[in-house]
């Protein structure tokens, strides 16, 4: 979702008609906020055109709540090209949207995903992943910069075949995590943190049969970006 960067002019626009529409309405921020299912503070920064890089559903649910089309909130912010596609940063888009499900948090760190429970499930734009891909919710930070607290991270189960230097959902032993992978050499396996402070996991030779490879993560979606 961090692609959806839009110009000055536009931000500036949409502040002004969702201000416009707020007044008269006769409601304030925090009414509105409560409305749309937004946090105040994201709300007060569209509407002062802060934002850069705009979820389109926060777009979407802002147009509900003030009774609009969220097309008309689209075609302000530019992402509206035609009928059931947006633009984003000159790519046409898909803007087909599926509903993934989400599993238990995910420890980025010493901790454990419990992938038999899922919690609930969560709108994503379907883009480049299997129908079998699910989210993880991620706890801790031994993933940080990269992959940090509260962040979903999206996994694609049918990507198990490790490729060193990508992140990937494992189990081992008792364990699922978050980890990077490398492989410096042959029946040795690194699982591996972004986070300094956190020692790297080596498997070797025969310990690495006990090493299941949930799934390859694709992309991580931050909600605190926006």
């Amino acid at each position: 979702m961090s692609e959806f960067i839009v110009e000055e002019e536009n931000r500036n626009k949409l502040a002004l008609y969702i201000k416009q529409n707020r007044e008269a309405r006769g409601i304030g921020l925090n009414q509105l906020a409560l409305k749309a299912g937004l946090q105040k503070t994201i709300l007060s920064r569209l509407e002062s055109g802060k934002i850069l890089k705009i979820n389109p559903f926060f777009l979407k649910q802002l147009a509900k709540a003030l009774g609009k089309d969220y097309k008309e909130l689209y075609r302000i912010v530019g992402y509206l090209e035609k009928e059931g596609e947006i633009k984003s940063n000159g790519r046409i888009v898909d803007l087909s949207i599926c509903e993934l499900p989400v599993y238990g948090k995910a420890a980025a760190g010493d901790g454990y995903i419990n992938l038999d429970n899922i919690i609930y499930t969560k709108r994503v734009i379907a883009n480049g992943f299997s129908k079998n891909s699910f989210l993880v919710e991620v706890a801790g930070d031994s993933m940080t910069p990269e992959i940090n607290e509260g962040d979903f991270a999206l996994v694609d189960p049918m990507e198990n075949d490790y490729i060193s230097g990508k992140v990937y959902v494992v189990t081992y032993g008792d364990e699922t995590l978050i980890k990077k992978i490398e492989c410096p050499a042959e029946n040795i396996v690194v699982l591996k943190s972004y986070n300094a402070k956190y020692p790297d996991k080596y498997i070797m030779d025969e310990q690495i049969e006990g090493l299941k490879i949930e799934g390859r993560v694709l992309k991580v979606i931050s909600e605190k970006r926006f």
